[in-house]
């Protein structure tokens, strides 16, 4: 099968038969993580700068994200704490909207942040290849989250970034 002109297209697998489908996906998740691991070898340890941007579901965080994305040398990391998409997160067993107190010791989940602010993160979510590669050679890490959103006391406290913003939105 030729998929030159259907990707071309921008037709991605449509028309393809079930077994190809399966095997073009497997090939470019295959890509993805080969290439996520030299990208950790060639980069420094840590970006210069981390933002943590959190807020409520539906109060303009992605649009906010997508806004400071689009700075030079800027990537998203979008949603740190969806287990499905951060296999880490879901080995901190924190839940679907983590809370901790903000007296709590909890190394986990510091040395997890730590690594998510540097960008030494593994995650099986792209939403586009241009976030792919901006991610390779950012400097600076836009982490959005609604689902942490209940632990800013906490990571204010424990594992802060550079910059944080809390985002509110009036009905």
């Amino acid at each position: 099968v030729s998929l030159g002109p259907r990707l071309a297209r921008g037709d991605r697998t449509r028309g393809l038969h079930g077994q190809e489908q399966a095997g073009i996906k497997r090939g470019v998740k295959g890509w993805i993580g080969r290439a996520q691991g030299a990208a950790r070898r060639m980069r420094p340890v840590r970006v210069s700068k981390s933002i943590l941007l959190a807020g409520a579901p539906r109060s303009g965080t992605t649009w906010m994200q997508e806004l400071l994305s689009l700075a030079p040398r800027s990537a998203p990391v979008f949603e740190p704490f969806h287990p499905k998409w951060f296999p880490r997160a879901h080995g901190l067993s924190l839940g679907a909207r983590p809370f901790l107190e903000p007296g709590t010791a909890n190394a986990l989940c510091a040395k997890y942040l730590e690594s998510v602010y540097a960008g030494r993160i593994d995650r099986d979510r792209y939403a586009f290849l241009a976030d792919f590669i901006a991610f390779l050679s950012a400097r600076t890490l836009v982490v959005k989250t609604v689902r942490g959103s209940r632990l800013i006391p906490w990571v204010l406290r424990h594992a802060t970034p550079d910059h944080t913003i809390l985002i509110c939105r009036h009905p």
